[in-house]
């Protein structure tokens, strides 16, 4: 059994902020912006607005619903980023488990949070950790007390990560949330049926 952790340092994730914005270039022919090599327009995203798109598919169609569509958009997000991620980044092709662990410093560089994450590889499970929250469990927590974690986006993420990374199909769930009043936003897989 080897157990990967992956915790970054505040410097470690200041300097990937630099290397992820630099790779986002403008298109002055299409008004587009690209990232790295990726054919595909990126779009910048601030947290408060996917915690908006949560709060509003909540009130249209209640939590589970929502929570799912959340998870969707965030598991293809997470599973394409792992993907191209590897290349443009430095991290070495092939090696499956350093993309895993590359996802707190990808996301520490994007401002989603500070991050860690833990994978034991005879078991399969990970524990995935944002010891201040994530960013948007915090947008959450500025709106008010909520009885169900926010971070449906980040459970998908991670979820899609960890496939497009390992190959192994997990989920994973928030079982503390900074927007329920918790000192944390942490998340653990469980394995899925394929």
């Amino acid at each position: 059994m080897t157990l990967y952790r992956a915790s970054p340092t505040l410097g470690e994730i200041g300097e990937d902020f630099r290397r992820v914005y630099a790779l986002a270039k403008f298109n002055e022919a299409d008004g587009m912006i690209r990232w790295g090599d990726s054919p595909d327009p990126l779009m910048l995203v601030w947290s408060p607005r996917i915690y908006e798109f949560l709060h509003v598919l909540e009130r249209i169609m209640t939590y589970p619903p929502a929570r799912g569509i959340c998870r969707e958009v965030g598991y293809r997000s997470g599973y394409d980023g792992a993907v191209e991620t590897a290349r443009p980044m430095g991290v070495e092709a092939g090696q499956p488990v350093n993309v895993l662990l590359f996802l707190p410093r990808i996301l520490g560089g994007a401002g989603w949070g500070v991050s860690e994450v833990v994978y034991d590889d005879e078991t399969g499970h990970l524990e995935w950790t944002f010891p201040k929250g994530t960013a948007v469990g915090i947008a959450a927590r500025e709106v008010g007390p909520r009885v169900a974690p926010a971070c449906a986006f980040i459970e998908g993420f991670g979820a899609g990560w960890v496939k497009g990374s390992l190959g192994l199909a997990v989920e994973f769930l928030e079982g503390s949330c900074v927007g329920m009043g918790n000192v944390a936003c942490r998340f653990d897989s469980r394995p899925l049926e394929e």
